[in-house]
């Protein structure tokens, strides 16, 4: 077998040396190239070079020692004592005293024209009473053929494992005196899914109409080259 590699049989019992086949050599190739070597000392050299020089620049710093403490401190106090979040209209961070906002909160929790205060009962009872509805809703439409399956399982897809939405404020420092305003944060919420499939199809819709602002970039935008009177007033 070891012969056939080399010999080929040409004729019936004729077998000739095939020129395709080699034998076997002791060729080791080398494994050190001088060029290759040589660029990568001169890498180095190059790399040791910029350190060196990176070394030599003095780097100054922006902030005073006391501003450095001052938001060390802030770090470690936030949810603790100090409160830091977003404010109204995107007008940058704020920081309140944890008391300030726990005070501002309670206050408007209590307002009992707005909020109604509910047993832990009561609010199971609603919880069932919404899935409840949202699954007789989708199966209907799944039924009737206006809702796919897979989108009978995006809607449905947090009818058990789900958060009840937090409240929380921001605070409209524009203000005056300044007040905090309620958010009520609906990220994982059994209704989340359909929110979101409801949000989809009414953009398609409500962008066909110009009289329909979006959000209030495209009023910013639409009024940036509007040019008032001075005798005109804003009504709010």
């Amino acid at each position: 077998m070891h012969n056939k590699v080399y010999f080929t049989e040409t004729k019936p019992g004729v077998f000739e040396k095939n020129s395709k086949f080699k034998l076997k050599t002791n060729f080791v190739a080398n494994t050190k190239y001088k060029e290759v070597e040589a660029f990568g000392w001169r890498v180095r050299d190059r790399i040791n070079d910029a350190i060196e020089q990176m070394t030599k620049i003095k780097y100054t710093q922006n902030l005073s020692n006391k501003e450095k403490t001052a938001l060390r401190n802030l770090i470690r106090a936030k949810n603790t004592k100090i409160v830091i979040n977003d404010t109204d209209k995107n007008m940058g961070a704020a920081d309140a005293d944890k008391e300030d906002v726990i005070s501002e909160c309670v206050r408007q929790l209590s307002d009992m024209k707005t909020y109604l205060k509910l047993t832990e009962e009561e609010v199971k009872n609603i919880i069932t009473n919404i899935q409840n509805k949202l699954k007789r809703t989708v199966e209907s439409h799944l039924y009737k053929g206006t809702c796919t399956k897979k989108e009978a399982d995006f809607l449905l897809s947090k009818m058990y494992i789900f958060d009840i939405p937090h409240f929380y404020i921001i605070w409209k420092i524009l203000k005056n005196p300044i007040v905090g305003r309620p958010i009520v944060a609906g990220y994982n919420w059994i209704l989340t899914p359909a929110s979101i499939f409801v949000g989809h199809y009414l953009k398609e819709f409500y962008s066909k109409f110009e009289n329909i602002l979006t959000d209030s970039l495209s009023l910013i935008k639409m009024l940036e080259n509007t040019f008032f009177d001075i005798d005109y007033f804003y009504l709010q």
